[in-house]
């Protein structure tokens, strides 16, 4: 759980605060099965970069919106959003275990739902066409972090 604050009061220039619960679980089934969820919600007159990019959450985005790359925005649709739910799950399927620099390699198959709204109640903000998204990933692990090569991501920069 995450909680965000911004005041005048603090030496700062917004008045804002945000909340966000992020959730995950994973369990071993002939593989590694992850659930993940996440709510969160912004109130008062945020900057944009403390709201919901809905892209950001998704897999892949079909439409103008794309996700970051090293923290930049290159879409060409700007709608950060006051209120998001996201629910998902990842398997993963490992292929292989070893001590060189790529310890552990993995298959993963995940599906997202993802929304996000302007206002408390308001429709769902068209981010993308389509609410759902899905990736196909090789993941490695190694002694400086995850590397992930993902087809969702490939594909967001295409839709």
């Amino acid at each position: 759980f995450q909680v965000t604050f911004g005041s005048r009061l603090l030496g700062g220039d917004y008045e804002y605060s945000r909340y966000l619960l992020q959730v995950e679980s994973a369990f071993s089934l002939l593989g590694h099965l992850r659930l993940q969820g996440a709510v969160g919600a912004v109130q008062g007159s945020a900057p944009f970069f403390e709201r919901f990019y809905g892209a950001d959450w998704s897999y892949f985005a079909i439409g103008p919106a794309v996700g970051r790359a090293l923290e930049l925005n290159f879409s060409t649709d700007s709608r950060y959003d006051a209120f998001l739910a996201m629910a998902g799950v990842e398997y993963a399927i490992p292929l292989w275990g070893s001590g060189g620099f790529f310890k552990r390699g993995y298959l993963a198959l995940g599906a997202r739902a993802v929304q996000t709204t302007g206002a408390l109640g308001g429709a769902r903000t068209p981010f993308s066409r389509s609410p759902l998204s899905a990736d196909i990933a090789l993941r490695f692990d190694t002694p400086v972090g995850v590397f992930n090569l993902s087809a969702g991501y490939i594909l967001d920069n295409f839709l």
